[in-house]
Parts: structure tokens; sequence; C-alpha cells
């Protein structure tokens, strides 16, 4: 990092990466930022305990009346009066986040001249924008607040006037979102794109002999397990769908083992106790949300997994590792719940990282008819499945099994086993599937706080 590594490395900075509990993917983000520290960085992680954000999060995602308001509230002009209430609610209930950022503070023991502050939740930077000021006339502390947007979703509320630096990771995001406070009248806050943050261990190389040994998986001929990993979110969405397609998959061939890593939570308990009996399922769980994150990661450490079964939330952006890198699985995501889910899918696909539209519902079809891709046809889709790094799945668990064992069998999943991601120098978005987010995202910060020294 250079003179990046130096600034970081001041110790009269601390830096502190927040996120919340709604769901794993802010903790993922969170993890991987801090990964990317120098050692002798000043660092914290973080977490909101408002529990009734899990709940609130579950509620939406699994009820489909309440989901289809929470989507229409995402949309329109509708949208410009949610983000209204939802970030007046937020700054109201600000005084937690200020107690705890106090208490930090005065641990720090008159050392820290300066803090960062990291918000991978839209939630949580607008609380600490509400108090930003406050702490810095009671403590005489800098406090610096950087926004990373953790989906490729312009949801207008990820726009935080009091922030001094908001990350989107795609160009789009990053015009919706300048478009919209200068359409709303809201004080101008830089802006940027920066390449989604993804783990530096999963961006890690894979030796030669584990690479095989993912390749060998999703050989149809090949008598060898085939590793799948299935994170359950923190809302526990979707697990009556991943326990009855991991019993049909192993039901249709003995050769699929399944790795679980799970949250110890009331709406997971029926899940867990299914699942833990079944010999090929290897379980993880916990009722701490970090520890989650290390589990996860853990499995990659010791397993060589070949698929990972997936929502489309910000584990989707697993997609600009290669095969060849630990976390190189091929993903087969899950139905969006959601706008920020779609909107990730519709990143996927603008890169061509999995198949079009049209092109799916394709292949959905090919898998109910069973008739193979012996023609033309199919043989496209196989010349195409070398740049796709996952496929979509279909909505009911039966369907899904069908469609993953047509992908094994006609040797589509050992097609994209060899995708290599490479920006294109053509493309004027090609930095948007950079795998060196977490870099990027430290060179920005860096840069902003040698502005304002």
């Amino acid at each position: 990092m250079g003179r990046s590594q130096n600034v970081l490395s001041d110790p009269s900075l601390l830096i502190l990466i927040t996120y919340a509990p709604a769901g794993l993917g802010h903790l993922r983000v969170a993890d991987a930022l801090r990964h990317g520290l120098p050692k002798d960085a000043n660092v914290m992680v973080l977490g909101a305990e408002e529990t009734s954000l899990t709940y609130l999060h579950r509620f939406i995602s699994i009820h489909p009346v309440a989901r289809e308001l929470f989507e229409w509230g995402q949309k329109g002009a509708q949208e410009e009066i949610f983000t209204r209430l939802y970030r007046g609610f937020l700054r109201k209930r600000a005084e937690t986040v200020y107690e705890e950022m106090m208490k930090l503070i005065s641990h720090a023991k008159n050392t820290i001249k300066t803090m960062l502050v990291v918000a991978t939740h839209m939630g949580l930077a607008h609380q600490l924008a509400k108090v930003k000021k406050r702490i810095e006339r009671e403590t005489g502390v800098s406090i610096i607040l950087v926004v990373q947007v953790t989906d490729d979703s312009p949801m207008k509320a990820w726009y935080v006037e009091e922030a001094d630096l908001i990350l989107a990771p795609s160009e789009y995001t990053r015009k919706a979102l300048y478009a919209y406070a200068q359409r709303a009248g809201l004080d101008a806050v830089p802006t940027e794109f920066s390449p989604y943050p993804v783990s530096p261990f999963l961006s890690d190389s894979l030796d030669a002999g584990r690479y095989e040994s993912r390749y060998m998986q999703v050989d149809p001929h090949d008598k060898s397990n085939v590793d799948i990993l299935i994170p359950i979110s923190g809302a526990a969405v979707g697990t009556k769908f991943f326990q009855r397609l991991i019993e049909i998959l192993h039901e249709r061939s003995p050769r699929f083992v399944f790795h679980v890593v799970s949250k110890e939570a009331p709406f997971t308990q029926t899940f867990l106790k299914k699942v833990t009996k079944y010999p090929f399922v290897d379980l993880h769980a916990s009722d701490k949300d970090r520890a989650l994150v290390d589990m996860y990661e853990e499995v990659y450490r010791r397993e060589v997994v070949s698929l990972e079964i997936t929502k489309p939330s910000e584990q989707s952006f697993k997609a600009l590792v290669n095969p060849t890198q630990i976390g190189g699985s091929i993903l087969l995501l899950t139905s969006p719940v959601g706008r920020q889910e779609q909107d990730n899918l519709v990143f996927l696909r603008r890169h061509n990282l999995i198949p079009k539209t049209d092109e799916q519902r394709l292949l959905w079809e090919q898998a109910t008819k069973g008739t193979g891709l012996s023609n033309s046809d199919g043989r496209k889709f196989l010349e195409q499945a070398v740049g796709w790094r996952g496929v979509e799945l279909p909505r009911k668990p039966e369907a899904a099994s069908d469609f993953i064992m047509f992908c094994l069998n006609e040797g589509i999943f050992k097609a994209m086993m060899t995708c290599c991601v490479i920006p294109n120098p053509n493309d004027q978005y090609a930095d948007e599937i950079k795998p060196n987010g977490v870099e990027e995202f430290w060179k920005k910060a860096a840069a902003l706080l040698q502005r304002k020294k």
C-alpha cells in the first residue's frame, strides 16, 4: 500500500468498522475490510445489537405481502417518501450509537485524534451521521465517515448527507445516487466507484492439487464427492427450500455432500434439528454472527468446495473470484428476495458472469424436458458457460434439483470451472469486476485521511 499503509497505521488513528445484524452480508463486508488493513493498524469491528432489524428483515423476506409492500416502497416516487421516513426514524434512535462511540473514545485515553468510521449498513450510517458533529465538539476527536454500499443497488437510503465519502460497487449505482442527491437538493457528498470488497482470503490461489479436485468434482463421470456449501442467511430465509433440496440431491446421487453454515436462532431450530441427523451434512452453527463468518471461511480452508447454493445477496460478488482461487466455487443462486438482490443479478448479467434472463429460462426448459444439449443450441450454451461464474436456480426445490443434475450431467458445471474473470480493456466498466476491491477501498480511505489533515 505504500504511503497508504503509513497513514492507516498512524497510532493516533482509530479505524472503526461497523455493521448491523440484518443478515450476515454487512458483517462479511466488514470482516473482508478488516483483513485488508496493515497488521499494525488500530482497528475495531463494532456491531449494532439492534435485534429488531433482524426480525424485520426476516419478516419482510418470508412474508409475501410484506415483501411486496417493501419492494413497492423501494421504487418510484414512493421510495423518496420511504427514504425520508426511514432516515428520520433512524436519526431519532441514534442515542445508543452516540453512547457507544463516546465509550470507545474514553477508553482510548486521549491517544486518538482521528476516528475513521466505516459504515457497511445504511441504517448505522445515518445514525452515525446524526451524532458525528456532537462527538467532535465534546471530545475534540475528528470523525471521518465512509459509507460502503454493500449491494449494487442504488437505494436512495444509501445516500448519507453528512458522510465524507460514499463508495459504490459500480458506476451505475454511483451515478444513480449522485443524481438522486442533486434532484432532492441534498448536500453534496463525494460519491465514488470502488470494486466490490471481496474477502482477501477467498481471493487467495488454490494449489494445483486442490483445483484439480474441484474440477473433478463437477466431472459427471467421476466418482468423487461433490462438496456443496450452503450458508443460511441471518434471517434464516429459505430453510424449507434448502432442507428439501439437500434431501432430493443426495437421494439422486450419493456424491453430493453438504456443508451448512447457519445461525442458531429460534427461527432456525427446526431446520437445524432436521439436517443435523443427516450423515451427509456437515453442520456448522453458532448464535454469534462473527463466529459464522469465521466458520464460513474455515469450510473453504478445510474443504475443496465446488458448488455454493446461496442467495444473490453480497455473496454473489464472489463471482469476481476465479475457480482457481479459494472462494471460486460455482454459485447456484436462489430466487431474489428484495430489490437489492434483483439488482445484484443485474450486475452479474451485465458483466456476463451469469446467463442472460432468456438464456437462463431456456436452460431451465431444457432441464425440465430432459433432452440434453445435443443440438446446436446446446453446444452454444457450453461455449458460453466458460464465461459464467454462476447460474440461477428455479424457485421450487424439485425443479432446482433437476436443474443442478442437468448442469452436472451435461458438462455445464465442468465448462464453468474453467472460467477466468478477466476485465476487458475495451469495456469502460471493466474495473467493476476487478477482485482487488479491499485494496482499492483502503487506498481511497487513506487518500481521504490525507486530504483531511
